[in-house]
């Protein structure tokens, strides 16, 4: 389909080895760390995604690579300027973020969390945390409730109300129910580690389990269960300071299968397809590689459109104030402020038309827009502070299963822009709600001297 694009596959395989490599002597000492958890995020949708997708183009029909609207509208728009810049972007920004990383650590790295020992563990206050878990099982079981006479027909409409469909009514709860289902579900992955820790695979640790499960379906989307498993996966990780290569093995398979034909299963049950349908979407093996490398890697795909479609003026980042500002009301304080169009609308309109949910523009994409060659040095460098501010922090902090998961989430926070190259997501409600219960729910105690050697060891688990 498009000329070259083997050679840029080609690249993508180097840069990932590279990225591997790098993490592999970083690591080969403590574990892994924060810095592990953000690039493993950046690297599955950036790097490993980006290389499928160009591997795969030269295999599909050109006129309809994949069935679905805005993929088939970039790949169709795509050249080998395109997909060389968007790789280019991802090479620079992986360099800068390293180099932010290095900077934090500088900056950074006298920092004390504790004036004596230097070093702190986290407290999980469960009954904080399962008062905050039970609020939102009410919330999201009154609003699923009363979206339908029936269980099939309930999930059916919650599916429809996702999609905006005209035909479900949306209105103050069950918006706001669906919304911060994500943040539940990420929630309940703490008391999972915690709870079979300190009493074992028991009668709590199962309801947990099922309360998980819940959100995720609740969530009815393919992220919803991906991303508690990868999250799940990488506190483990964490935690034990080892990277479990045989867990990756093992849920290779089903997480591939599921993102493949995950969409299409959600939504025969709210559009009457069949399940035989539903597997049977994909016209060629190919297309059903490059579709689901493109979901995976759906910033790289907006990326391709943004570089090959749009042409406007550097950004210089107003986009991100508008993210923020869109988080308060219209008037607040009696002001009515003429906002410039966000730029989420304008890939919207060029990718697929005006009448559509939002499509950003990646956030490769994003980084172009922004500042042009710079863009991958300001992002690079943006990320790498953060990231490394945490880093410095989980240093310092014992490593239990707690702290761990803890702090992936934080990271997979920080992360959320990867995913569109848009602030929208990392400011939205339910993020806020995520944060508030976070702080709500988990505190950070410094370590007094007697328990040094129980924290080195990182075998002190305490909640509370």
């Amino acid at each position: 389909m498009i000329s070259g694009a083997m050679l840029i596959a080609v690249a993508y395989l180097l840069l990932s080895l590279g990225i591997l490599l790098v993490e592999r002597r970083r690591t080969r000492e403590g574990g892994p760390d924060a810095v592990s958890v953000f690039i493993t995020i950046f690297w599955l949708q950036c790097c490993v995604a980006g290389g499928a997708i160009c591997a795969m183009l030269p295999f599909v029909d050109g006129t309809r690579p994949t069935g679905v609207q805005f993929i088939d509208n970039v790949f169709r728009a795509a050249d080998f300027t395109s997909l060389m810049m968007v790789f280019a972007l991802t090479a620079a920004f992986v360099v800068f973020f390293y180099v932010g990383c290095a900077i934090a650590q500088l900056a950074f790295g006298g920092v004390r969390a504790a004036p004596r020992a230097g070093r702190f563990e986290m407290i999980i206050h469960e009954n904080r945390l399962w008062a905050v878990l039970v609020a939102g099982a009410v919330l999201t079981g009154a609003s699923f409730w009363l979206l339908g006479d029936t269980m099939f027909l309930r999930y059916a409409n919650l599916i429809l109300l996702r999609s905006d469909d005209p035909h479900v009514t949306r209105n103050v709860l069950n918006s706001n129910a669906f919304v911060l289902t994500q943040a539940w579900g990420w929630l309940a992955v703490i008391p999972l580690f915690t709870i079979a820790k300190r009493r074992g695979f028991g009668p709590t640790w199962w309801l947990c389990l099922a309360l998980a499960i819940a959100f995720a379906l609740m969530g009815v989307s393919r992220r919803a269960l991906f991303l508690p498993v990868l999250m799940s996966y990488l506190a483990l990780a964490l935690a034990t300071q080892r990277w479990r290569i045989g867990y990756v093995v093992a849920a290779a398979g089903p997480m591939i299968l599921w993102i493949a034909f995950g969409k299409d299963l959600i939504s025969a049950i709210a559009y009457g397809g069949t399940v035989e349908r539903a597997l049977g979407v994909y016209e060629s093996l190919p297309s059903a590689l490059l579709r689901s490398s493109s979901d995976i890697g759906i910033t790289v795909v907006e990326s391709i459109g943004t570089i090959s479609l749009i042409d406007v003026p550097p950004r210089w980042g107003m986009d991100h104030l508008l993210s923020l500002a869109q988080r308060f009301p219209e008037g607040l304080l009696g002001l009515d402020i003429d906002w410039p169009e966000r730029m989420v609308r304008i890939s919207t309109r060029v990718f697929v038309g005006e009448n559509h949910q939002d499509v950003p523009p990646g956030l490769m994409g994003q980084m172009w827009l922004d500042f042009r060659v710079f863009g991958p040095v300001v992002w690079g460098l943006l990320f790498g502070l953060q990231v490394g501010l945490v880093q410095q922090f989980w240093t310092r902090t014992v490593k239990t299963v707690q702290s761990a998961v803890v702090f992936v989430i934080i990271t997979f926070v920080i992360a959320l822009p990867i995913n569109s190259g848009s602030f929208d997501f990392s400011f939205g409600m339910d993020i806020i709600v995520l944060v508030l219960a976070l702080y709500l729910c988990c505190s950070w105690r410094p370590l007094s001297d007697q328990f040094a050697g129980a924290a080195g060891s990182g075998v002190l688990v305490r909640s509370q």
